[in-house]
Order: C-alpha cells, then sequence, then structure tokens
C-alpha cells in the first residue's frame, strides 16, 4: 500500500466517524411550544415531573435542555427530525430542583416561542 492510498483510507475513516458523531444531532429539532401538549404537570419539592405528547405525529421524542432565567425554568424538547420505526412523540421528563433553586414559573421553549406551563401561586 502506497502513501497515497494510506491517505485516502485514513480520510475515509475520518469521514465515517465524523457523520456518525454528528448525525443524530443533525436529525434532531427543537420542538415548538405550539406542538406539544402537556398532559400532566407536578411540581414538588424536590423535582418538576412533566407528561405529554407532541401534536405532530412524525415527531419522535429524542430529549430536552433545561435552562434557568431569573425564577424561571425554561424547558425546550427535542425531536427527530427523521424517525426510525414507528414514531414516538410522548414524553416524561424528571427535573431535580436542586440543580436549578428556586423556580416561580415553568416555560415550554422553542426558539422566540414561549408558553408558560406553571406558575407558582
Amino acid at each position: 500500500m502506497n502513501k497515497r492510498q494510506a491517505y485516502i483510507i485514513l480520510g475515509v475513516v475520518v469521514f465515517i466517524i465524523v457523520l456518525v458523531v454528528s448525525l443524530p444531532k443533525l436529525l434532531t429539532k427543537t420542538v415548538s411550544p405550539n406542538y406539544i401538549a402537556i398532559m400532566e404537570m407536578d411540581v414538588r419539592k424536590e423535582a418538576i415531573i412533566v407528561k405529554g405528547n407532541f401534536a405532530e405525529s412524525a415527531t419522535d421524542y429524542k430529549g430536552f435542555k433545561a435552562e434557568k432565567e431569573g425564577n424561571n425554568l425554561f424547558i425546550e424538547l427535542k425531536g427527530s427530525v427523521l424517525p426510525i420505526g414507528k414514531p414516538d412523540g410522548s414524553f416524561s421528563i424528571k427535573i431535580f430542583k436542586k440543580d436549578f433553586g428556586d423556580i416561580n414559573g415553568v416555560y415550554l421553549r422553542g426558539g422566540s416561542e414561549k408558553k408558560l406551563i406553571w406558575e407558582e401561586s
């Protein structure tokens, strides 16, 4: 095997590794709050539990991201753009309050859109 063939093989291997690592991120999107139905919202002393479904039947739940801004918690739900198999848009997430401190409101966020789903009374 000469140097040229070795470089070509190395390039192909690196390309395949980069593709495998980045493909899941390329195929997920943040779901708009307008396409999320909350079925259960339970704010306890130690945790926040949110259960629901995506209104878009082709979207498969892939995870979430939670961030605190002021005393509000913003949750972004991630869905698959191209689900493999039968998509399941139902989700159940548990967020531990010790990671975020005092929270007065919980919002769903997707891009510039946000929707209040719980507020301390």
